[in-house]
């Protein structure tokens, strides 16, 4: 059995840089993705892009399930 947990983070100004880094890198555009981070050398560096996520999150926060509701209304239209 895997445990693990899921905490909220306020990505940094250096978190969100390496993150859209690695989003302008992908072949098309993502409706989900999720990028984790480590911290190598004293900078946050890609640990795994997941752009194909079985778990989304959806109850992470109270607005998550609408949030992606609304972004797949937004790609449908």
């Amino acid at each position: 059995m895997l445990f693990r947990s899921v905490h909220p983070h306020q990505p940094t100004e250096a978190e969100l840089a390496v993150a859209d880094a690695v989003l302008a890198r992908t072949p098309a555009p993502t409706t989900y993705a999720r990028i984790d981070l480590v911290e190598f050398a004293g900078a946050p560096a890609l640990m795994e892009a997941e752009l194909i996520e079985p778990e989304l999150f959806l109850g992470a926060t109270a607005e998550a399930a609408m949030n992606f509701a609304r972004v797949l209304r937004d790609a449908a239209s």
